[in-house]
This record gives structure tokens, sequence and C-alpha cells, in this order.
């Protein structure tokens, strides 16, 4: 991190500087090796400082300062995921830690993250406006959301895209708003868990429709819509209430047979 801080791209440092910056060893004698291309030297620094700390496995818990996560720091400066691998290669460095979840990832340190920015204004300033969601453009992509979803049912991803197109902001600062208001507030949550969204208003009616004892050519009437629609949406809605259900299972004994298969499965079906 340090020595990513003197490299400057358009010119040439020794080995010897370099090699004493990373292991602080210092030859007796100077040499006149060969020089290495600042900017070969800064992506080369990035590569590595992300393959030592990937071998290392450190737990996130032990970074003791503060970091943003890929995502965090792409809606942080307004810009996609895409625009920050583009950046990592040109000095913007990240650390792999293990999270929570121990899945592996890009941690980037809050530090490293004022000094990329220090030092690549130009850089920034053309990938991002600069500035943050107020309160009044957070709450109107929560209720544009809420308005698309109730329309149709519509993955987290998908109107993410729509709203960034309309807002003009990134798809990542959209959905990553989403994201928060949805922790936040759970009993309101656009989306579940694994970013779908609840069903539509409409197909809820065609839902409360068939519980009501309508058959599928009534609703399609009801609605001005073919019955194989009805058909598919009332399979899906009946999916996903199954979906959330728990089961649990009932031991047997036979379960615990040493030819449990055949006992069970290739048992003959009761006479009727």
């Amino acid at each position: 991190e340090k020595l990513l801080g003197l490299i400057e791209p358009d010119r040439a440092y020794p080995y010897d500087f370099v090699c004493f910056h990373i292991t602080k060893y210092h030859k007796r004698r100077s040499t006149t090796g060969f020089s290495i291309p600042g900017r070969a030297l800064v992506s080369d620094l990035v590569t590595m400082a992300e393959v030592i700390s990937r071998k290392a496995n450190i737990p996130v818990g032990e970074l003791q300062e503060p970091y943003k996560t890929q995502q965090e720091l792409a809606a942080d400066l307004d810009v996609s995921t895409k625009t920050i691998r583009r950046w990592r290669p040109r000095g913007l460095m990240g650390i792999r830690a293990v999270f929570e979840d121990g899945v592996n990832r890009l941690a980037f340190l809050q530090r490293t993250i004022d000094r990329f920015v220090g030092q690549n204004k130009d850089l920034v300033s053309k990938g991002t406006a600069f500035t943050q969601l107020t309160e009044s453009e957070r709450c109107r992509i929560v209720e544009r959301t809420r308005e698309l979803v109730s329309q149709r049912p519509m993955k987290l991803h998908a109107a993410a895209r729509i709203i960034a197109e309309e807002t003009e902001r990134a798809v990542e600062t959209v959905r990553y708003t989403l994201r928060r208001y949805d922790a936040a507030n759970p009993a309101t949550a656009l989306f579940a868990n694994n970013g779908s969204a609840p069903h539509c208003e409409r197909h809820l009616a065609m839902w409360r429709c068939r519980e009501a004892g309508e058959t599928p050519p009534s609703i399609a009437r009801a609605f001005d819509c073919p019955v194989d629609e009805v058909q598919r949406v009332l399979r899906l809605v009946q999916v996903q209430k199954w979906a959330r259900l728990r089961w649990d299972c009932i031991h047997n004994e036979l379960f615990d047979a040493p030819n449990a298969d055949a006992l069970i499965l290739e048992a003959p079906e009761p006479q009727a």
C-alpha cells in the first residue's frame, strides 16, 4: 500500500527500489539492474496483494479498520462494479478476506480508497458524479420499485436496471439502495432473499378467485386473458406458497434399514 502511494505510472523504478520497499532488504552494493515501468508495477502490486491475501485466508473481522465490499464501493462512488474492476489494475488495491458466510471476497480498505481517489481525481470524476443519493432520491427509488413490482413480478436486477435508466444512476447504486431498504424494513421488503419480487396484486387476485372455487376459464374471462396464462400464474403462486412452508420429517424405522430404498421405493402399490 505504501509503495503504491509512491509510484507514478509514467516513470520507471529500479528493481532494487521495489525490492527494498516490499521486503525491507537492501543490497550492500548498489547495482544498475533493470527498471520496472510504473504502470506495470502498479498492476503487479495490486495482483500481488490479492494473491497473497487469498492464500492467507484472513477473517474479515480481523481487518481492524474500515473497509467496503466491491458492491458497497460501487454504490458509494455511483459507478458500476465493472468500473471498479477496471480501476483495480490502475491502483485500486483490494485484499481477499473470508466473510461471515465463508466466502473469500475482495475488501477495499478505506485508506486505500482515499489514496486511489486522491491520486486519480480525473479518472474518478469521469466515472462518477461524486454525488450521494439524497433521502428524497432514495424514497423515489423505493416507491418506483414498489410500483413496478405491483404491476408484474420482477427480479431485483431487472427493476434496478429500469430505475437506473430512468434516474441516470448506476445500476449498482440502485440495487444497493433497494437491498439496504429491504434489510432495514423486512415487513415491507420489496424482494425476497433470492432477489425475486412477491406476487403482484393481479396474480394474488387470480389466486383468491381460485381459492373461492372459480375455474381457470372463468378467471380468464374475468381478467380478460388466456386460460394458459391463468394456469401458469396459479402454478407459480402455488409453488412459491409451498416454498415458504416448513416441512417436518416424520421418522420411520424403515429409514434406518440397510435396504431402505428397496423396501420403500419398490414396495407394491396398495390394492384399491
